[in-house]
């Protein structure tokens, strides 16, 4: 089971079918996918989030990945901004999108906090390995902030926006550690700053 994990601004809860309107809303944007791995139909089908809630809740049934819907604490609406995905096995455990509306205010920082938490201190997981195309400066800032290090870039990889080299990073759970209280600084600057 996929459990519900909360921030201060956040409430990180398992996606569900209902959620499937707003997705079909939000991510066909070029701003929300355009860094996203071409696995991603684009342009995004009229019933791209029926086909992927399709795929992945079975996936998340069968306990093989986990995936959050980021909602706003605040606004009590339960209304999905973004996702957050854990896969468990594959090349990359982590990965996220959020709505343009929503960016430059720390709330990933914040839902990265969660999952990291989540993913060293209740999985005992020892390393995040994660990914994103080489102009992704936000994903990127995000690696660089929690103390993962950059350990491989793939040439020509394919993202729904283009192709571009891939950045591979590595979190171990001794760096995040490390590095905790700074980043979570960062969100909290974020919050003041609002």
């Amino acid at each position: 089971m996929t459990p519900t994990l909360e921030t201060p601004r956040l409430i990180l809860r398992p996606i569900r079918r209902d959620d499937e309107a707003r997705i079909q809303e939000l991510f066909p944007e070029l701003e929300v996918v355009e860094y996203l791995y071409s696995i991603i139909p684009w342009p995004y089908p009229e019933d791209g989030a029926k086909q992927w809630l399709d795929f992945s809740l079975p996936q998340i049934e069968r306990g093989e990945r986990h995936i959050w819907a980021i909602t706003m604490k605040e606004a009590n609406d339960d209304l999905l901004i973004g996702c957050l995905y854990m896969n468990l096995d594959g090349p990359h455990h982590r990965s996220f999108w959020l709505s343009p509306k929503y960016h430059k205010l720390g709330l990933m920082t914040e839902a990265v906090v969660a999952f990291n938490d989540y993913w060293f201190d209740a999985l005992k997981q020892p390393v995040i390995r994660s990914g994103n195309a080489i102009p992704n400066l936000g994903s990127r800032r995000i690696k660089e902030k929690s103390g993962a290090k950059l350990v491989e870039v793939k040439k020509d990889s394919s993202f729904v926006g283009g192709v571009w080299d891939e950045e591979i990073w590595e979190l171990t759970a001794e760096a995040w550690r490390a590095n905790r209280d700074k980043f979570s600084k960062t969100a909290s600057d974020a919050r003041q700053a609002e």
